[in-house]
């Protein structure tokens, strides 16, 4: 059961991992979009 939780966690840290480079990567092209205007 320790491990299954163990894997459950990684993969819920991958995904917030995941998700804040998704969301660096939108405000970083929105930055340079803003820039460029």
């Amino acid at each position: 059961v320790e491990k299954v939780f163990y894997s459950f966690n990684d993969v819920f840290a991958c995904i917030i991992i995941y998700c804040l480079m998704i969301t660096k990567r939108k405000s970083s092209l929105h930055n340079t979009i803003g820039m460029a205007q």
